[in-house]
């Protein structure tokens, strides 16, 4: 995996957990692999609210998903 980058994912309130990720993963496919389902809950890129979950991680510090 080329351009790895290393991202804190989770749910607030909860626990995070890091995991490295390719730059090209998209935001669907981080929340896949860190387990989590969004539902009612509004998903955050680095603070920023995301509603395209095909956008790609890159650059991104952290995906939180808030209530």
């Amino acid at each position: 995996m080329t351009n790895v980058t290393t991202v804190k994912i989770g749910k607030m309130p909860g626990r995070l957990n890091e995991f490295a990720l390719g730059a090209n993963t998209t935001v669907a496919e981080a929340l896949a692999i860190a387990e989590l389902t969004v539902g009612e809950f509004e998903v955050k890129v680095d603070g920023n609210t995301v509603t395209d979950f095909n956008q790609t991680i890159a650059g991104a510090n952290t995906i939180l998903l808030t209530a």
